[in-house]
């Protein structure tokens, strides 16, 4: 009886320490929500009720990769083939699943930068990377929400905004003399959103 008590109480004194910590592990993997993606419909839905293929690249990854631009983001990409023709991203075509570079739509906060005329577009963006909150990659076709260039997909890249005045600078050195500095100030003055 004795020898009984005692397992019993050596059971409950590992058991009971090692439950609150997996209780915890449970209610903060409860509170992690899904992007929200406005690209795929043109209203806000999560990214689990999203009926097509989407990818989203958001602000930590931005800042965790090695890219210049938004064309070495997007070779991150599943399915996305980035094709450059100069330097920093500058004259790069895309393709989503082998769709032409005119089939695949470019936006910037839901702004259609694609050319008009040709549906091509040459990815000189003038947004930095630090600018940038996320990117929206729908895989597919998207003409019916979109028109005749998002027949093989559509690329939003959506900025951030300032929630207080902002300085930042970088400066970039590596191989074969590269060098490369900027200097970024953001602030909002009421509804209106600044960048210089």
């Amino acid at each position: 009886m004795l020898l009984q008590k005692m397992r019993y109480f050596f059971f409950l004194s590992i058991i009971l320490p090692v439950l609150p910590l997996h209780a915890a592990e449970q209610e903060e993997a409860a509170l992690i929500l899904d992007p929200v993606v406005v690209t795929a419909s043109r209203a806000p839905e999560t990214l689990s009720q999203v009926a097509q293929s989407v990818e989203v690249i958001d602000r930590a990854d931005i800042a965790n990769s090695a890219a210049d631009s938004v064309a070495d983001l997007l070779e991150y990409v599943s399915g996305v083939d980035v094709r450059q023709r100069g330097i920093h991203g500058i004259q790069s075509d895309i393709y989503i699943r082998g769709g032409g570079s005119e089939q695949t739509l470019v936006l910037l906060n839901g702004i259609r930068l694609s050319n008009p005329q040709t549906g091509h577009h040459d990815m000189d963006i003038p947004v930095s990377l630090q600018d940038i909150e996320r990117i929206e990659v729908i895989k597919g076709p998207g003409s019916k929400l979109y028109g005749a260039n998002a027949m093989a997909g559509i690329i939003n890249i959506i900025t951030r905004n300032p929630e207080e005045h902002q300085v930042s600078a970088e400066i970039k050195a590596g191989n074969y003399d590269y060098l490369a500095e900027s200097l970024q100030a953001s602030f909002a003055t009421g509804p209106v959103n600044h960048r210089l």
